[in-house]
């Protein structure tokens, strides 16, 4: 049998079907690592990220969302000349967060404890519960993401 590349088979069966070419190339990356999760850190955390002192983030939901074994690629200042790669690391953890502004904190949709709160505030680099509060809930707004560990 002569050999025939993934794309070219791919593309007769997009012919045969009418499927639309952004849908093939999806289907041909299907397997490979194409996403990069880049994330991105504001100063006063980047030093933390470097330093291996800050092993966790929230972030809110993505449109391809971070899953365990994942690449995590930290950065601080992208989008502008300063941008540089703090570090590389394996996601080992992920899970639902929700943090409400009047306090409460829910992973995976149960209630946690103040005291374990206070905590993941201080993982997240955060000097105060009421700090962490304020950051994700700004307006008043509820906060819907994701606890990410590396």
């Amino acid at each position: 049998w002569p050999l025939v590349s993934q794309r070219a088979v791919w593309s007769s069966y997009v012919r045969l079907t009418r499927v639309p070419r952004r849908t093939l190339n999806r289907l041909i990356c299907l397997g490979k690592e194409t996403d990069m999760p880049a994330l991105n850190y504001q100063k006063r955390f980047a030093v933390l990220v470097k330093n291996r002192v800050k092993r966790s983030t929230i972030r809110a939901t993505r449109k391809r969302p971070i899953y365990i074994d994942d690449t995590l690629y930290h950065y601080t200042g992208m989008r502008s000349k300063q941008c540089r790669l703090l570090r590389e690391d394996k996601c080992t953890l992920v899970r639902d967060i929700q943090i409400k502004a009047n306090g409460t904190v829910l992973i995976d949709g149960q209630a946690i404890y103040q005291k374990n709160a206070a905590a993941i505030a201080f993982q997240d680099g955060f000097v105060s519960l009421q700090e962490f509060i304020d950051f994700f809930c700004p307006a008043g707004d509820d906060f819907r993401g994701q606890y990410i560990q590396w």
